[in-house]
């Protein structure tokens, strides 16, 4: 970001996400920022070339519902250059639907309220990363044993305090409740790849327990998110604690669409144990002013 950037901001200055991006930033760069009281999709395709709005920062819902603005309707977001997803899990068939309407990749962040300042950023570079285990904060992915893993295994994100290069940052975490040794736990799951691209995989403590095999609920949320009749999705676990424990959903359809031809779209990307057992249809979700179900 650069002092030149003009920034939009579509949602409360309640957030880490929008104190960060939209008052700390830009007062830091002396960037632009054009402020909406909260978001409406009319609203912004009218600023963005009004104002010619270059960086949008954003929640995944954001993104999802200008992608799915009516075909006929040709709104010109042309001036954006940077557009990044935050707050929560971004689906890759949100990131698909944008970039096909609008040929922009959707860049993501990473980071949580419980062990700031510490975060990731990736800037579309690689579709669904959200940074680099080598970036400002480095990163490990930790096993159950404390140890850290190698590429393409799954286990909890953590931040390498040793590795910190920057003395403020690396004592802002130093008596960070979430800290053990060397490393400060997010208690996000997550992989890295070869290249050391950073993935998050799920939340670590909302794993289903279904049989001996452990399900994170976004890799099934991303499979129902992929049906093109599918507006939102979440999901949970049925059962809790149970021998019996499985999966289920609540959707938000686009369409007719019923429980079997949803199940049988799961069947087709996913593990038989993955698959939800039990999908209800809701006409939309809750959500609180930051985006979130």
């Amino acid at each position: 970001i650069e002092a030149k950037d003009i920034m939009l901001s579509t949602g409360p200055f309640t957030s880490g996400v929008n104190v960060n991006y939209h008052l700390i930033l830009p007062v830091v760069l002396g960037a632009t920022v054009v402020v909406l009281e909260k978001f409406h999709w009319r609203k912004v395709v009218e600023m963005t070339p009004r104002e010619q709005v270059t960086v949008l920062f954003a929640v995944p819902l954001i993104f999802d519902l200008l992608a799915r603005l009516p075909s006929s309707y040709h709104p010109d977001l042309s001036s954006l250059r940077l557009c990044i997803s935050g707050g929560t899990h971004l689906a890759d068939a949100i990131a698909d639907r944008f970039y096909r309407r609008f040929n922009i990749r959707i860049g993501q962040g990473y980071g949580g309220v419980h062990f700031a300042p510490a975060f990731t950023v990736n800037g579309g570079q690689t579709p669904g990363a959200v940074g680099r285990k080598d970036g400002v904060f480095p990163v490990g992915i930790i096993d159950d044993r404390g140890k850290a893993t190698g590429p393409g295994k799954i286990g909890e994100i953590a931040f390498d305090t040793r590795q910190i290069k920057n003395r403020w940052a690396r004592l802002a975490l130093s008596r960070n409740p979430n800290r053990r040794g060397r490393y400060v736990y997010t208690g996000d799951l997550g992989r890295l790849d070869e290249r050391g691209n950073l993935f998050v995989v799920g939340r670590k403590s909302a794993l289903i327990k279904v049989a001996a095999n452990s399900v994170t609920p976004a890799e099934v949320e991303d499979a129902l998110r992929s049906h093109p009749r599918v507006q939102d999705a979440v999901v949970f676990p049925l059962r809790t604690g149970q021998t019996d424990e499985s999966v289920g959903a609540v959707v938000v359809r686009n369409g007719r669409l019923t429980r079997e031809e949803l199940i049988d779209h799961c069947s087709q990307r996913l593990d038989p144990y993955k698959c939800p057992r039990s999908i209800s249809f809701r006409k939309s979700l809750p959500r609180n002013p930051h985006g979130k179900i």
